[in-house]
């Protein structure tokens, strides 16, 4: 299980994942919510559960950042695609560059 929490400016694109499943409680600002062909609109109370699988995406559509808790179980998936990201972002500065 991960614990933690976001801050949004804009949102993030349409995406689902294939074991995890999340729940997001807006903490603050206000968004539009995309599950599978549905959309909601969220604001501070608001709970959302995601299954896996489910294509989602999350839209700030308020004037101040939009701040969520998220729950996500299990956290093995959300890990590896973090370390992915984390390797391209931030290459290992030791590898000898091609000639």
């Amino acid at each position: 299980m991960i614990f933690g929490s976001r801050s949004i400016s804009r949102g993030f694109e349409n995406h689902a994942h294939t074991e995890a499943e999340h729940v997001y409680y807006i903490l603050k600002g206000r968004g539009l919510m995309r599950l599978g062909e549905r959309q909601y609109v969220v604001e501070p109370h608001t709970a959302i559960f995601i299954p896996p699988g489910v294509v989602h995406s999350l839209a700030n559509t308020g004037l101040e950042d939009l701040l969520f808790i998220v729950v996500t179980v299990p956290a093995g998936e959300l890990e590896r695609r973090d370390r992915r990201e984390d390797e391209v972002d931030h290459p290992d500065e030791s590898a000898s560059p091609s000639a």
